[in-house]
């Protein structure tokens, strides 16, 4: 039997594992983790041109129509230091929004961060060849999600939260410039622009306009009748046993009625006249 789907359980975990909780952020991790795994066994079996096909490159794109790559870029990460610490970010951060959110705000704005790099690298390919992989980027997202969640949450060395965001998005950014990386600030700015956004638009901060291409036309509208009303009865309406006595007469004539009946009958004959005189 199909139920309803309760709010109270959005933010509840998938399932749990011998007693330990598995939220999506825990999904997402063991699915990076896993995935990460399985590109370093096939780089190490000279699969390297498989993994080629799995980055994003807007050449790909735009000449092999390879649009899976928008979506598989964030999946080949090489073991590292800097994944593994991404991959803390995710759980520790992303379990957290993902409680305030609720499960589907959650994947839908992690979904939304995945897409967002390679939209804006396309849109940057139109003029120069643009490549990207790996999830750094999608996970530091993440935590400025967190951070706009929770602002003056205590990290490190007890500095808030969002002095921490703060300070990595210029340390970044003027790594960037540094580099002349424009892509890559861009790319950090649009992804960090988008989880801010989301939070935002989520707590009722602010609403997305309406797009209308075109105006909608009046619709004819059905207006109901109303039922007639019956008319009042008149103040010289002959009584509710004359009827009787005129259907009685109707179907079975004048010898059906008995003395009584004859004596109403006449009665109410003699009553009507005299109104009728009045």
């Amino acid at each position: 039997m199909i139920t309803g789907y309760s709010p109270d359980e959005d933010r509840q975990p998938l399932t749990y594992f011998r007693g330990f909780p598995i939220h999506a952020a825990t999904l997402l991790v063991i699915v990076h983790v896993v995935t990460m795994i399985a590109a370093t066994l096939l780089m190490a079996t000279g699969a390297g041109a498989l993994i080629r096909s799995l980055a994003f490159s807007s050449d790909d794109v735009f000449q092999r129509f390879a649009l899976w790559q928008y979506f598989t870029y964030a999946f080949v990460n090489s073991p590292s230091i800097w994944f593994a610490i991404e991959m803390v970010m995710l759980f520790q951060f992303g379990r957290e929004v993902e409680r305030s959110l609720g499960r589907r705000a959650f994947l839908l704005m992690y979904g939304l961060l995945l897409v967002v790099t390679p939209l804006v690298l396309s849109v940057v390919g139109l003029f120069q060849p643009t490549m990207s992989v790996g999830s750094g980027g999608l996970h530091f997202a993440v935590f400025i999600a967190f951070a706009t969640v929770y602002p003056t949450a205590a990290i490190f060395f007890n500095i808030q939260a969002r002095w921490i965001a703060l300070i990595l998005l210029a340390i970044y950014s003027l790594q960037a410039l540094a580099f002349h990386q424009w892509t890559g600030l861009l790319t950090l700015w649009a992804g960090a622009g988008l989880a801010w956004a989301f939070i935002q638009h989520h707590r009722g901060h602010f609403t997305l306009p309406e797009l209308r291409l075109w105006k909608k036309k009046p619709r004819f509208q059905v207006v109901r009748s109303e039922p007639a009303r019956r008319a009042a009865p008149r103040a010289d309406a002959p009584p509710s046993d004359l009827d009787t006595l005129l259907d009685k007469i109707a179907k079975s004539g004048m010898a059906s009625l008995t003395a009584q009946e004859r004596a109403r009958l006449e009665a109410a004959r003699e009553e009507l006249l005299k109104r009728d005189r009045r």
